[in-house]
């Protein structure tokens, strides 16, 4: 019988105009794991930006004696759902790992995440995080709701999964599809809500296993905020509407008109006011350092 705490891990890792110093420490800490059976698949869309485009690709190279990690590059770029859903039909491995390249693990993380995801039978699960600057100072500590029946609770108020952070078990895909394009920014919040209303367990673990970013060039933090905000207001009425076994109660209605004011919050805005409130009653805390 295959020991289910070493069952193989896949994680997917799409490139896109990239500072090679972010995507070298991302991929390290990955290949670094205590947790050794993985396999990382890294695809690359070029970004139009030579210099970088090479100095990310060099930075592949560096690492090219290892046979866990396998790259592909799109000579045309592709999109970031696109690289993902085709990752995760390429991958091998009994779970799923996602993370942006200018992200990174802590050395435990993929061995916590598979022990308690086997244990509890957990199939999708994150961590929480700690939220960086560039120059790796500390900004703060991001916590999440750590149980089913909590995220169940909070997915229509805001996204209680941080995405980086999280290992998807294989049969999640097998059972609901892959991610829907045109989401970009938003996939995985569509994809959360769907999981759940097929009755997949979501959980976190209330440890420091991955670290984010702040990064102004981001999709959710860059010039194209007020969209990805729109789209999330439209995946909140979509999951009344098309799953309301699951979804329709007055909290929910109360959460997604309550989420449209967010479209005159800026990014920047709104770390500012959870760094003055600490919390926020749907459970995301930002402690700061």
């Amino acid at each position: 019988m295959r020991d289910k705490m070493h069952e193989l891990v896949s994680v997917i890792l799409p490139i896109y105009n990239v500072k090679h110093t972010y995507l070298y420490k991302c991929i390290k800490s990955i290949l670094d794991q205590t947790y050794s059976n993985l396999e990382l698949i890294a695809i690359m869309d070029p970004s139009g930006n030579r210099e970088r485009d090479i100095n990310a690709i060099n930075v592949i190279e560096l690492f090219k004696d290892d046979h866990r990690l396998k790259f592909i590059y799109h000579r045309r770029r592709r999109g970031l759902i696109y690289s993902i859903n085709k990752g995760i039909t390429l991958s091998k491995g009994e779970y799923i790992a996602r993370v942006d390249s200018d992200d990174y693990y802590d050395k435990r993380k993929l061995e916590y995440q598979v022990y308690f995801a086997n244990k509890y039978h957990i199939d999708i699960l994150g961590t929480w995080a700690i939220l960086i600057t560039d120059t790796e100072h500390i900004i703060g500590k991001i916590k999440v709701p750590v149980t089913p029946n909590e995220i169940r609770k909070h997915i229509i108020a805001h996204n209680p999964i941080i995405n980086s952070s999280t290992i998807v078990a294989k049969r999640v895909y097998r059972n609901i599809g892959l991610y829907t394009p045109g989401l970009e920014g938003s996939e995985d919040y569509e994809f959360w809500i769907r999981a759940i209303a097929h009755n997949h367990r979501i959980a976190n673990l209330p440890y420091y296993l991955t670290f984010l970013r702040e990064n102004p060039e981001s999709i959710t933090r860059g010039s194209k905020w007020l969209k990805n905000r729109l789209l999330y207001i439209t995946l909140k009425v979509n999951a009344l509407i098309k799953y309301p076994k699951t979804y329709l109660n007055l909290r929910n209605m109360l959460y997604t008109i309550a989420s449209i004011p967010s479209i005159i919050i800026t990014p920047q805005i709104a770390l500012s006011i959870k760094k003055a409130l600490k919390y926020v009653n749907t459970g995301y805390v930002l402690e700061t350092t």
